[in-house]
């Protein structure tokens, strides 16, 4: 065969598929036009028949077409109904299968279900034909004469869905009609499974409650929120009842409930605003609050823990003239707590039914700065009622029994002995108070929260840390599906979304790089609400926030104040080192290799005068300073927490710090020269570089020179209160030492050659103290010593700690003037 007639060949092929393609086509599309006429003549037929009156209107639709009719006793053998259950169950004569509907018809009634909503199992036991049909509200099991007419049915049935048979999961409107359910009036709009809301959809009640969530079969169950309205009904007191009659307006409130579902209930974390505006935030079970959560009215608010609804557990409860910190049971104060009064007024003790009745009272400070104190028994607030001792004074102590109100002045003494004492000198309060305390009289810092972290890691971690990768998993696999539902991640830290999308290698050995890593990721999750760890750490801030913020930044908290903040820091570690397992133990544990070797901070390349320094090889190493495992906390938490600790530890320190600070005034009055020889710096210790002047100017210069010594020295430690972190603290006084041994290389007599001893070191160090000028600087070395102890301790920077506390304290108990 030639290749014109191969060409030829082809293209007659071509033709000829083409052809029955068209032909197909066609053939299809008349069919489907004889079958859309069959239908409406069959519909026709129906219609023509003598109906009820009330059913006629009713079903007939416009568009609607029949397309399957079965009688109950021919082609249908039986219906058995299984649900709704009913002493007299429906007895249905017929069943229609239109286009959109399969209608049940009874002798005066009819029940019509959406062909989407019908779910049919086929019977393959053995016995008639039988098909069991799943429907919103109905269970129905239908027995047909034989095979064929229950294949016609099934047909018939899922006829709407182009894939057969037709998928498990659908979604579809329905509007719920039987009276044998709480749900009758209601309307769905959702994915059903089953014959029963299974997936997301909106549900409306008669009552007009709403709620838009997840379903699993057919209750509430997972994420969503539930609406329930309340009308009440008020008269309107501006008309007149003897004329008009008061009119009545109906008001409607709403409770609304938003979080997780189990089984129809919130079960979980949860916000429910209730009708008159309270809002509660917080753990749910059965619907009510229970676990953890924080209650906000308009006068007031309580966070900490709660039983089936009530108050309950360790919580701290603010109004507006009053704040109370400690135990509740069945929505009363009972057990240890303290309360604090916006005059200043504080009691701490045994608490039952809402009434105080032992423990101490600290009254507020009169003129001279002194708090009356008492410790006994109590009848009421500031009301005495039995034994106890009372001080007056800051040396006189009464011991007997009391009765009346020692607020108002008004207490009556039986058996009454007093004692002198002898009267404590500040600076020994000082450094007594060094030492925290936890008071007798309420609970144990450590013991406080602990209900709430155990909630957390049970709810949000998932409670089980033997298998760390499901943990992780859960946690990526949450960050991505929130990313994909609100479609855009908020970023706004430095490569946050890559670094959460990513599990980090949490198994990997504890190293300078893994310690890199962590900081990395901890930084990301703090800028995405979402995370579970930036829920527990702005929580924990949250908390110390609510607790003594206010009224309750009150001296009489200090040690309690101080030892919940290093509770918290050691709890959410603990919790953090459940995804990070290779995190030291001890959160203050440090790593030989992440200790910060400082340098010189300011440049010491002139003298104080300008003059050209000195060179030659450095004097001394730079200095270390460590930093804690815990590093990462301190630096997230206290920039946030510190103006409510500091202050703290400021009214605590008020009477010391301003002795210091009058004094700290009156000295730098005078020269650089006179501080150096009242604080009896050695000579050879001076920065006395001068630039080129004639010899009789210099002794007129170097006397009348003021905050030129040292200056560089003076300008470190000045950033000691510029920053919150306690780590950063220990760095700027590392600083602080570092430039001064520079100084003295570059511009004293001394030069490099010179080796520090307390006796030198003591001296220059309290002339930088007075001219940098810290107002609050007996605060600062409390609050150093407190968070800096663990991992400070033994190392070269204690000594330096040691030097600048001895230098506060010189300053102050010092009488001389220079």
């Amino acid at each position: 065969m030639g290749a014109r007639a191969c060409c030829g060949y082809l293209r007659n092929i071509n033709l000829r598929q083409e052809l029955q393609a068209i032909i197909a086509r066609l053939q299809k599309e008349l069919n489907a036009a004889n079958q859309a006429i069959n239908d409406a003549k069959r519909t026709a037929r129906y219609w023509a028949r003598p109906l009820d009156e009330n059913t006629l209107p009713l079903l007939r639709v416009a568009g609607r077409k029949l397309v399957l009719q079965m009688d109950v006793g021919k082609e249908i053998t039986k219906i058995n109904t299984i649900l709704p259950k009913a002493l007299l169950p429906q007895k249905y004569q017929h069943v229609l299968i239109f286009n959109d509907a399969m209608i049940l018809l009874s002798k005066k009634d009819y029940r019509m279900l959406p062909l989407e909503l019908l779910w049919l199992h086929n019977d393959t036991t053995s016995g008639p034909p039988s098909t069991g049909l799943l429907a919103p509200e109905m269970q129905l099991h239908v027995e047909f004469r034989d095979d064929v007419h229950r294949n016609k049915f099934t047909a018939a049935c899922e006829q709407w869905s182009a894939k057969k048979p037709a998928p498990q999961k659908r979604r579809c409107r329905y509007e719920f009609i039987g009276s044998s359910t709480d749900l009758a009036g209601s309307s769905y709009d959702g994915v059903w499974w089953g014959g029963k809301p299974h997936g997301r959809g909106l549900l409306r009640t008669a009552d007009g409650t709403t709620f838009e969530g997840h379903f699993q079969e057919g209750k509430f169950h997972g994420f969503g929120q539930l609406t329930v309205p309340h009308f009440t009904e008020e008269k309107d007191s501006s008309f007149s009842s003897f004329f008009l009659g008061s009119p009545v307006t109906k008001t409607e409130k709403l409770t609304e409930s938003k979080g997780v579902f189990r089984k129809g209930k919130l079960c979980g974390l949860a916000r429910i605003r209730y009708p008159h505006g309270d809002l509660y935030e917080g753990y749910c079970i059965n619907g009510e609050p229970h676990g953890f959560g924080m209650h906000t009215w308009d006068r007031g608010q309580y966070l900490g823990g709660w039983k089936d609804g009530k108050r309950h557990g360790y919580g701290v409860h603010t109004t507006r003239k009053t704040r109370y910190l400690g135990e509740w049971q069945d929505d009363k104060l009972h057990g240890q707590g303290c309360r604090i009064t916006i005059d200043g007024t504080y009691h701490e003790g045994t608490w039952q039914e809402d009434m105080i009745t032992s423990g101490r009272l600290v009254g507020p400070a009169n003129q001279n700065n002194f708090s009356v104190e008492y410790e006994g028994n109590f009848e009421d607030y500031g009301i005495l009622s039995g034994k106890g001792t009372l001080r007056l004074a800051p040396n006189a102590t009464i011991h007997g029994t009391f009765s009346g109100n020692v607020l108002n002045d008004e207490v009556q003494i039986v058996d009454g002995r007093v004692t002198m004492n002898e009267n404590m000198d500040l600076i020994e309060r000082f450094l007594e108070e060094e030492s925290l305390r936890e008071s007798t009289h309420i609970p144990s810092t450590s013991e406080r929260w602990s209900q709430m972290f155990e909630i957390f890691v049970e709810d949000e971690l998932g409670g089980n840390f033997t298998e760390t990768a499901i943990v992780w998993q859960k946690i990526v696999s949450g960050i991505r599906k929130g990313k994909e539902m609100s479609g855009q991640m908020r970023d706004t830290g430095p490569c946050a979304l890559p670094v959460l999308e990513q599990i980090p290698s949490y198994d990997a050995p504890w190293t300078p790089g893994y310690r890199v890593m962590l900081h990395e990721y901890f930084n990301a999750a703090m800028n995405y609400e979402p995370h579970p760890l930036w829920r527990l750490c702005h929580g924990t801030v949250d908390l110390f926030t609510c607790s003594y913020n206010n009224m309750a930044t009150h001296a009489a908290l200090y040690s309690q104040a101080t030892l919940e903040l290093k509770s918290l820091i050691e709890e959410n570690y603990k919790i953090i080192r459940l995804l990070f397992p290779s995190l030291p133990k001890d959160p203050y544990e440090v790593m030989p290799e992440s200790m910060t070797k400082r340098s010189a901070s300011v440049d010491s390349g002139t003298s104080p005068e300008g003059s050209p320094a000195r060179t030659g090889p450095d004097p001394a190493p730079p200095i270390e300073v460590p930093t804690p495992a815990c590093e990462f906390l301190y630096a997230f938490l206290f920039p946030r927490v510190s103006p409510i600790i500091f202050t703290i530890y400021s009214l605590s320190s008020a009477e010391l710090d301003a002795i210091y600070w009058n004094r700290a005034l009156y000295l730098n009055a005078h020269t650089d020269v006179k501080l150096l020889e009242y604080f009896q710096v050695p000579r050879e210790l001076w920065p006395i570089e001068l630039p080129s002047v004639g010899d009789l100017d210099k002794p007129l210069i170097r006397a009348c020179a003021r905050r030129k010594f040292y200056e560089s020295a003076i300008l470190a430690l000045q950033q000691l209160s510029t920053d919150a972190n306690p780590t950063t603290k220990l760095a700027i006084l590392a600083d602080t030492f570092e430039e001064i041994t520079q100084c003295v290389f570059k511009f004293a007599d001394a030069g490099c050659n010179h080796t520090w001893s307390a006796d030198d070191l003591l001296p220059v160090l309290s002339y930088v103290v007075v001219r940098s000028q810290i107002k609050h600087l007996g605060s600062e070395i409390r609050l150093l010593d407190h968070f800096t102890k663990e991992y400070r301790h033994r190392r070269s920077i204690d000594l330096m700690f040691t030097m600048l506390k001895s230098a506060y304290v010189q300053i102050h108990i010092d009488k001389w003037t220079p």
